[in-house]
């Protein structure tokens, strides 16, 4: 049966391929270009003819073009919000990786075995669902038990004093910071945006459990919000009190929601950094004994220079706040916080209230879970990622994808700088410091080789030496991982920047720029096709993966990364006419972008906020001009051929490649999540504005009456 079906798949093979080389042979098709007819490239054509709609006009609708085949050969299951390209690739990088975990990957070593029998434990754990079924509640009990204690409800004639209120809420606070459990105040320890050689103490707001500021206003949605918590605390709380105050959670939630900075403020470098001395800061907030949490959670008796401040007006605010709540009501909101993060790792049935609720948010259907082993192999990633990232890259990365890769964003930094040498509207001294911002940018593509290396046991079994896990204790062990986390974060505080580390797994299908520390990087789960590989055309790879790279690189030069000059250092390096010229072109495409709308549940249209995604939109068309003059000079030298049986030029297929990657279909409620929180556009507005702003796409498909909108780099 299994030869007979094989045979069967070569003959259809065999077919297609002789059916592409005759499309390929057609009149119109120029007679001295070179068809490539090898398996690899007749595959990757008829990928792209089943995923586009050749019938629209790509000069109109170039979305349709591009994705009007892959819309009408995808569904939405019903346990997904959204569904993209990325998504599959997503997915084909899970189930690599359970083909991992469910196999043999010992190996001969001990530091091999250990690591192997880390990675299993985590993954075995989590598979077992009848054992965590069994403990329901069970496992969260001592940490709200210890919440409980450490901010007590006083009884009676018992007062509380102003000295037993800090020192309450501060061991509370302190005790969920070693948890890795955000409450009141986010803290991270990160690289020092003035000093990125160190890291330094940053406060943020926290996030809340709506998804922002905006559902907070929805009466319908707070209340089933309400509803989810009672639910929730009913199942791990016996005290029916805690269910009453539930609305005053939410209540309290909201006050700390609107006292917030909006979001297309908040991921201003220039506008989240306020330094504070210690006392500076414990004058202004006075409710945490800041010196002590922070000794404590360093092991040291030496408290920073400073600490900066995301939104100082949030924590004069958060005074007000938090001396306005009852004692009832901020005990309730820690046990939620707590509740909320790590009910995820008992019986389902303990946190599904809030699943649910989650799920109807987006549109989903409430009463649909995902498969299991996603769900897990997604928990090994998480809490042994370095380890699953080992086998990962000698499944699915090879030396030669890397090589490629380092030449693809080489070009691209090269083809960026031939772009900032040209322009008329930068002057010569911020043009000097933007070009070597450019050569300075390090990238990372795979794996790291070092904090860890991936490519060694002895190195990976050295990273995880404290992380202690079982594989019949799912709960513990991802307390355990969080406080491993939670521990080195805060010992890392005013020592040395790592360089070497990365902020993603090897796994992961996406990609970063980090200002501070000037780097840009590309794990191996995104140089997967259709975004790259090895053995398609060069004009395919550019368009996604090159159009990737530009836009990670363009981050440097948006309306954030700009304000980073070429050491990672955050200060004002533009002169203020050329500042004054930026300015004029990005406000182009805020308004641009702010006139694409998307539809939610209700019928209602939103408006994308071009102020909030700025940002991502000036990296897209920053990123898919370089990557289209870096493949242009490419090209010239390694002439790439054409596919077989499209009859579509070598610029074509760039910009379909390009389009293909954002291919994709959305649900109302998800679409309306990702406008008030998402700083990137909607995928459809990536393909479309993206086409309407550029000269290349317009001159290769010979769009005319046609200029480009909005234009910076």
């Amino acid at each position: 049966m299994k030869l007979g079906l094989a045979f069967l798949g070569f003959i259809v093979f065999v077919l297609i391929l002789r059916g592409l080389w005759k499309l390929s042979h057609r009149a119109n098709a120029p007679p001295e270009a070179e068809v490539c007819l090898t398996p690899e490239c007749v595959t990757v054509a008829a990928g792209l003819l089943a995923d586009v709609d050749l019938t629209a006009d790509p000069c109109e609708d170039f979305f349709q073009y591009t994705c009007g085949g892959w819309i009408a050969k995808h569904d939405l299951r019903a346990d997904q919000g959204d569904y993209f390209t990325s998504t599959v690739m997503y997915e084909d990088s899970l189930r690599l990786s359970r083909q991992i975990l469910e196999g043999d990957y010992t190996g001969a070593s001990a530091a091999d075995r250990q690591i192997w029998d880390k990675a299993t434990s985590v993954y075995a754990a989590c598979m077992d669902t009848d054992r965590i079924a069994s403990r329901g509640a069970e496992p969260i009990y001592t940490v709200l038990e210890k919440i409980m204690a450490t901010y007590p409800v006083y009884e009676g004639a018992i007062e509380t004093t102003a000295r037993t209120a800090v020192a309450d809420l501060t061991e509370t606070v302190l005790y969920l910071q070693t948890l890795a459990v955000t409450a009141l105040i986010q803290f991270d320890i990160e690289a020092d945006d003035m000093d990125p050689d160190y890291n330094a103490l940053k406060l943020y707001q926290p996030l809340n459990g709506l998804p922002s500021k905006d559902y907070y206003s929805m009466p319908s949605v707070v209340e089933n919000y309400v509803m989810a918590i009672k639910k929730v605390l009913a199942n791990v709380l016996a005290d029916s009190r805690y269910e009453q105050l539930a609305k005053d959670v939410v209540d309290f939630e909201t006050k700390l929601a609107s006292i917030g900075m909006d979001l297309e403020d908040l991921y201003d470098g220039g506008k989240t950094y306020h330094p504070y001395t210690p006392s500076a800061l414990q004058e202004t907030f006075g409710a945490i004994d800041f010196g002590y949490l922070i000794r404590t959670m360093t092991a040291s008796s030496t408290l920073p220079s400073k600490i900066i401040v995301a939104y100082p007006q949030f924590l004069v605010d958060l005074n007000t706040v938090i001396a306005s709540a009852s004692r009832e009501t901020l005990q309730t909101y820690f046990l939620w916080k707590a509740t909320e993060v790590l009910a995820t790792h008992l019986s389902e049935s303990v946190a599904q209230p809030v699943t649910e609720f989650k799920n109807k948010l987006r549109g989903i259907d409430v009463s649909v879970r995902p498969e299991r082993w996603k769900a897990c192999v997604n928990e090994v990633d998480s809490l042994t990622g370095w380890i699953l990232g080992k086998y990962y890259v000698d499944e699915a990365f090879s030396p030669e994808a890397k090589r490629m890769g380092e030449d693809i964003i080489n070009g691209i930094k090269g083809a960026f700088v031939e772009k900032l040498n040209v322009l008329p509207w930068m002057d010569v001294r911020t043009k000097g410091v933007a070009i070597d911002k450019v050569h300075n940018l390090v990238q990372k593509i795979g794996y790291p080789d070092q904090s860890p290396n991936v490519k060694s046991a002895e190195s990976l079994a050295e990273y995880y030496k404290q992380l202690s896990v079982s594989s019949t204790t799912f709960f513990e062990n991802y307390v355990s991982a969080r406080q491993q986390a939670a521990t080195e974060e805060w010992q890392s505080l005013g020592k040395l920047t790592d360089r070497a580390a990365w902020g993603m797994t090897p796994s992961t299908v996406n990609a970063y720029y980090n200002p501070p520390l000037g780097e840009i990087v590309f794990p191996a789960g995104i140089l997967q096709p259709p975004v790259f590989s090895e053995s398609q055309p060069s004009y395919m790879n550019y368009g996604a993966f090159g159009a990737v790279a530009g836009h990670e690189l363009s981050h440097a030069f948006d309306n954030q990364g700009r304000e980073y000059d070429e050491h990672g250092v955050l200060h004002d390096w533009w002169t203020p006419a050329t500042a004054r010229e930026f300015d004029s072109r990005a406000q182009c495409f805020i308004d641009q972008y702010s006139q694409y709308t998307v539809v939610d549940e209700d019928g209602n249209i939103l408006h994308v906020n071009g102020k909030l995604t700025e940002g991502e939109n000036i990296a897209d068309n920053g990123g898919i001009a370089a990557s289209f003059n870096a493949w242009k000079k490419y090209e010239a030298t390694n002439p790439s051929p054409l596919l077989p049986g499209l009859n579509l030029t070598k610029e074509q297929l760039f910009f379909i490649n390009y389009g293909r990657w954002w291919c994709g279909k959305i649900r109302p409620g998800t679409a309306a999540q990702r406008i008030y929180t998402d700083p990137h556009s909607p995928s459809f507005v990536r393909v479309l504005a993206v086409a309407e702003d550029s000269q290349d796409f317009i001159d290769a498909f010979q769009c005319k009456n046609k200029q480009p909108r909005c234009v910076l780099w």
